[in-house]
């Protein structure tokens, strides 16, 4: 078995915080305060998650109301004309 280390998650992407530590020479507040920004990127991920349904349902809700509207005038002009 070779020697571990921590490394950024995201080391394959652009996205890379180029973080590297080798277990050996990690001390314990480094890998605690690396799993407590990925918890709260986690939390974070969730809420924006979250948020974006949320806009979504009221995108949807918007359109709806928009051809409900649409309707409604085509209706008051069809009786107009007639």
């Amino acid at each position: 078995m070779g020697r571990r280390f921590f490394r950024c998650p995201a080391w394959r992407e652009e996205n890379d915080c180029e973080f590297f530590e080798w277990l050996d020479n990690a001390n314990h507040t480094t890998i605690d305060l690396k799993y407590q920004i990925i918890a709260v990127e986690e939390r974070i991920n969730q809420k924006m998650d979250a948020m974006i349904l949320h806009m979504e349902k009221s995108i949807s809700l918007i359109k709806l109301a928009f051809y409900l509207f649409m309707i409604m005038i085509f209706t008051v002009l069809y009786y107009m004309m007639k």
